[in-house]
């Protein structure tokens, strides 16, 4: 008795099949992960799709011959929309059809497409971008090759007949996402910000979310910019196709974002989940070996001195600036400044070369000296109240 191959058993033989006839010179892309390919049950879905608007088009356009005489305004109107619904799902047959054979392949070092009997490859640091909309209506794959000249992968989720389209965007955004962290860390590690961030036609659509060694911020389309330093953050991580920032101490996500709308959002999680625990491992280290020894040295009123900044008990310095304590505030740390709202002006004063480190010990200067000036107004509050009372 001649036994059947299951689905799988299949699916591996014909992806043995499509390597083994892979021209040598794509042997480079190193060992086979998976395949996506076209089904019948696809191409028929597809088909079908197509031809329900054309039997619509050619209704409305019986309908028009029979009941709309003279023939009118109207009539020419109806003969124009059902043309047009007639040669859109024409378009959607067609391909379907031709897209009949499409296979996608997914390597260790890239990933393959066989599509209208040509067969094109592409590493991983080639594709520059993978746009989608959250409704998800298909997506595009933008690729740029060796020598400048870039191309653009569509896949339509309503004409392509491809089985588990959504699987498909979601391996390739992610493995092209694994391959830009190196990249995206040695931008980090010159103090700049990596910004992920949704376009359509080079313009920002989306939240941009941007990542440093020092926090994470979030500006909406059409909100003002949120930063949170890595101290305050809880996590970072994808939940049921969600990006997800938690603050400590708070229930309600700091951000929630569908991960659709984020353009590499699987880098976005590592490169962030590795700065807050180089923040974190920074912080406890210098809580443990200079903090202590710097807050002592501030009680007694010396100035703590980092790099243009002086941190006292009288007040803050900014280079040839001074800023007393009862003028501020608050004072909020930011990615490369410190935002003091003070009266009668607030200031925004540059961090310039501090390493990640002096940053930290400058914010931990800062907060010690803000709760030496607020206890030394309580106490002269409570004698202020004490002389009245005495009176």
């Amino acid at each position: 008795m001649q036994s059947q191959k299951t689905p799988q058993a299949r699916s591996i033989q014909s992806a043995n099949a499509y390597i083994e006839t892979m021209p040598v010179e794509l042997r480079w892309l190193g060992a086979f992960r998976m395949q996506f390919e076209a089904s019948g049950r696809g191409v028929l879905s597809t088909v079908t799709r197509g031809l329900f608007p054309m039997a619509i088009a050619a209704i409305l356009i019986m309908m028009a011959e029979k009941w709309l005489l003279p023939r009118d305004l109207k009539y020419y109107l109806l003969c124009a929309g059902a043309a047009a619904i007639f040669l859109n799902g024409l378009r959607v047959v067609i391909q379907a059809l031709r897209r009949r054979h499409q296979k996608v392949a997914i390597f260790e070092h890239g990933f393959t497409l066989w599509r209208n009997g040509d067969l094109s490859a592409f590493r991983w640091d080639q594709i520059e971008e993978i746009e989608v909309s959250e409704s998800f209506f298909g997506f595009a794959v933008n690729c740029r090759t060796d020598d400048g000249r870039r191309t653009k992968i569509r896949f339509d989720a309503a004409t392509d007949p491809t089985s588990n389209l959504r699987d498909l965007w979601r391996e390739l955004e992610e493995q092209s996402s694994r391959h830009r962290i190196l990249v995206i860390q040695k931008k980090l590690y010159a103090d700049e910000e990596a910004v992920f961030v949704r376009k359509v036609w080079g313009r920002d659509v989306g939240t941009k979310i941007g990542v440093s060694l020092m926090g994470i911020r979030a500006t909406p389309r059409y909100g003002k910019a949120r930063f949170l330093d890595w101290s305050q953050v809880e996590a970072v991580k994808v939940d049921a196709e969600r990006l997800i920032v938690t603050e400590r101490d708070f229930d309600s996500p700091w951000l929630n974002e569908s991960v659709m709308e984020v353009p590499g959002y699987s880098a976005l999680v590592a490169v962030a989940e590795q700065s807050r625990k180089e923040y974190l491992d920074s912080l406890e280290q210098l809580g443990r070996d200079r903090i202590p020894t710097l807050m002592a040295t501030l009680d007694t009123d010396q100035e703590l001195v980092f790099g243009p900044f002086g941190v006292s008990l009288r007040g803050l310095r900014h280079e040839s600036k001074m800023i007393m304590w009862n003028e501020i505030n608050a004072v909020q740390i930011e990615r490369d400044h410190l935002d003091v709202r003070a009266h009668p002006e607030g200031h925004r004063l540059n961090y310039g070369a501090l390493s990640l480190a002096d940053r930290q010990m400058l914010w931990a200067a800062v907060e010690r000296a803000l709760e030496r000036a607020e206890e030394e107004d309580e106490m002269e509050d409570e004698f202020d109240q004490e002389n009245e009372l005495r009176r």
